[in-house]
């Protein structure tokens, strides 16, 4: 005999967990206007140095600093796998850098723009330009699912490339930005 049941709680969990998914609260009255590269640069920060030699400022070099994806979590990929090679098989967990450029259509100029997270494990700081967009820290238990929006309109660039650099700060299990990050505009 073949059942058709479904356990709903489950089915929940799956999409919330492996589908994108955005609430409708956060995106009413908004526009996606674009969706981020996938592949952004890495550094790793296990000695937690990376803020105060300002790893966020607009002109950073970045030509040491890894590939890495935004569609799932640094451990799988082969960034993570690099890792675990060279520390006898442990992941890695503790402060990382993300950063990648985008552009900004001319008419978004007189509109309001952030930059819409998918869900960043566990936690982030949101730097544009060089200037602090905001924080997503990790307080609740399911803040490494939540999809969350960072203000950029003071500090966008209409008029020439954008670079966003996220410090993820990840203390077990599975890390980094592992869902698309959309460029959303509004009033």
């Amino acid at each position: 005999m073949t059942s058709n049941a479904v356990n709903m709680v489950v089915a929940n969990w799956t999409e919330k967990r492996y589908w994108q998914r955005w609430p409708t609260a956060m995106l009413q009255d908004k526009q996606i206007v674009d969706s981020l590269p996938v592949t952004w640069k890495l550094a790793w920060d296990p000695d937690e140095v990376g803020e105060g030699e300002q790893w966020f400022a607009d002109e950073l070099n970045t030509g040491g600093w890894l590939s890495v994806e935004t569609d799932r979590a640094w451990e799988k990929q082969p960034v993570g796998e690099a890792w675990r090679a060279a520390h006898n098989g442990k992941d890695y967990d503790g402060l990382a850098w993300y950063r990648t450029e985008f552009t900004l259509p001319a008419e978004l100029a007189g509109k309001r723009v952030w930059l819409a997270f998918g869900a960043v494990d566990e936690g982030a700081t949101v730097w544009v330009n060089g200037e602090l967009a905001g924080a997503h820290p990790f307080v609740e238990p399911d803040d490494w699912t939540t999809p969350f929006l960072m203000d950029i309109k003071p500090m966008a660039r209409f008029d020439a490339p954008n670079t966003v650099t996220v410090l993820v700060e990840d203390r077990s299990g599975a890390g980094g930005v592992w869902r698309p990050v959309l460029v959303v505009a509004g009033r």
